[in-house]
């Protein structure tokens, strides 16, 4: 097995377009989904609450875009608001996929954390990472260890890039 690291989310790039309903909830709140540097990471991670759907975009290689497809999902806050999770479904080159995320801002620490698990990158592990607020959200850092696919893509036969 090798590690890989993941920053951010940069495998995949989610272009959130956010339901009406959402985005009056959203402004009726005086909140937006891009802290800026009044907005306290509790507001700006209850301004992800809802439904949404986009574009997910893949790479396996950075100059080789290797997928791009329509994906939906949802944030909902768990244990008071103080985490959110986020659950996504879609297809990554023709095959279902989906995932689950847990996130939440450490107070003590000053650092977004998020634990992931999903049926294409995981297999059957989490992947914990964690990382600074930035301006347009936050920015997180993860390691995973990475072995020939199996399940039912069929073993020894990972997704073709």
């Amino acid at each position: 097995m090798r590690a890989s690291n993941l920053v951010g989310l940069a495998l995949c790039l989610f272009l959130v377009l956010a339901p009406p309903s959402a985005a009056q909830h959203a402004a009726n709140d005086q909140t937006t989904t891009s802290p800026d540097k009044t907005t306290t990471p509790a507001v700006f991670l209850k301004s992800l609450v809802g439904s949404w759907e986009g574009v997910c975009r893949t790479w396996f290689r950075p100059d080789k875009l290797a997928d791009q497809s329509k994906i939906k999902g949802e944030f909902r806050p768990i244990l008071g608001g103080r985490f959110l999770r986020h659950k996504y479904e879609g297809e990554l080159q023709g095959q279902p996929r989906t995932g689950e995320e847990t996130i939440a801002f450490n107070s003590v620490a000053k650092k977004f954390q998020i634990s992931w698990i999903d049926e294409f990158h995981m297999n059957e592990g989490i992947m914990f990472s964690e990382g600074e607020p930035a301006e347009t959200g936050f920015v997180v850092v993860g390691k995973y260890e990475v072995s020939p696919p199996m399940s039912r893509r069929g073993a020894g036969k990972p997704y073709s890039n």
